[in-house]
């Protein structure tokens, strides 16, 4: 199916919810030292609100996807939908960490549950050689707020208080919550009624496999991309520049994720291969490079590769599961969370013993570990 004949209201509308998924999941990091001030706690008791939430959706994914298969798809986005919405009211309201806290985890477990609901959606509404194309559409929500919706996101907070870009975000989310009921049909098509249940299809060995790959890759990379900004300002990149240089990783995402959505109606394993190198490659110049021009190439590259990531893993995973999507969709969005929260948490373990360029090592390694997984599994394994 091409570009232009895919269902482009509905698929919009999803891109759309992405888009403000990304941004309650992320705006946090940028409006940090406001949040911290704001609740009267340290800045590293504020970062717990960050990878706690990607611990809930690591944990939560598969049961809340195993619950919400009873029902249509588009019921299950609405309620998740305003869940986020209302995770974000009670953030905005929280007069303290502990009620900040409980914010979170109930916009992690909406978390858990949209990102596998949403891409199952997507893909029942095209046929299967379209899917590949319909996640990058879907996908391009992700790019479009990491380019653009965490920065503006932290010039509201910064100009109005970040409270009220919480609010923002929550009434944009309740809004959607609204358009999905009206916009997506009624029911799921025909084909997906008899959907393989979560619990048979993360059993498969090729889904295994991949849970494997990508739970390695998304280490690998947040080993080193959580403490991106140290590693720019150890490199010669001053203050006010690191802003700019990780929009230049940003647009290099956008541009990994255009080339994603070529090739995934082709050959989306053997982009998947190509994809894993230019990461590895990436991690290992991060960690030689000491320079400050040679970074900002670097870091520009590094978002070409992880920005074509969400896609060709979802897409690779979804051929490995067959008529599991809904498994398979979960599975991706579990291990690439246990990925964001244990590469933190690896990345600040060594920290105490290591310059951060070499933390770009240890990616590069568990990046070529789930190179080597992914070819084992191409010969063990339908994948």
């Amino acid at each position: 199916m091409p570009l232009r004949d895919l269902p482009r209201a509905p698929l919009a509308l999803l891109a759309t919810c992405v888009f403000f998924a990304i941004c309650t999941e992320m705006l946090p990091v940028g409006l940090l030292p406001q949040i911290a001030a704001g609740l009267d706690i340290s800045a590293s008791t504020a970062g717990i609100l960050v990878s706690s939430y990607a611990v809930i959706v690591a944990i939560m994914s598969v049961p809340i996807a195993a619950v919400a298969e009873r029902w249509p798809r588009r019921r299950v986005l609405a309620v998740l939908l305003t869940t986020y919405a209302v995770s974000n009211l009670i953030f905005a309201a929280a007069p303290d960490d502990a009620v900040a806290m409980v914010a979170r985890v109930i916009g992690g477990v909406a978390h858990a549950g949209f990102f596998a609901v949403a891409i199952a959606a997507a893909v029942s509404l095209v046929d299967p050689a379209s899917s590949g194309r319909a996640i990058a559409v879907v996908l391009t929500g992700n790019a479009i707020a990491l380019v653009f919706g965490v920065p503006l996101g932290t010039v509201l907070g910064t100009a109005l208080g970040w409270r009220w870009a919480f609010v923002v975000i929550a009434v944009a989310l309740s809004g959607l919550a609204v358009a999905v009921l009206r916009v997506l049909p009624p029911r799921d098509p025909p084909r997906t009624n008899a959907r393989i249940p979560v619990m048979t299809g993360i059993r498969r060995p090729a889904v295994i496999v991949m849970s494997v790959v990508i739970t390695l890759l998304a280490l690998g990379h947040f080993t080193l991309y959580t403490y991106v900004s140290p590693l720019l300002l150890h490199d010669g990149i001053t203050h006010p520049d690191v802003g700019a240089v990780l929009f230049g990783y940003g647009c290099g995402g956008v541009v990994g994720l255009v080339a994603a959505g070529w090739a995934v109606s082709r050959r989306p394993g053997l982009a998947l291969v190509a994809d894993i190198v230019l990461m590895c490659l990436s991690l290992v110049l991060a960690a030689v490079i000491g320079s400050s021009g040679g970074i900002i190439a670097v870091v520009a590259l590094w978002g070409v590769a992880f920005g074509a990531f969400p896609t060709l893993t979802q897409t690779v995973m979804l051929r490995a599961a067959g008529d599991a999507t809904d498994a398979a969709s979960s599975l991706v969005n579990a291990t690439t969370n246990l990925g964001i929260a244990g590469g933190a948490l690896i990345g600040s373990r060594l920290l105490g013993v290591v310059a951060v360029p070499a933390l770009g090592w240890i990616g590069a390694i568990l990046v070529a570990a789930s190179f080597l997984v992914y070819l084992v599994g191409v010969r063990r394994v339908n994948l």
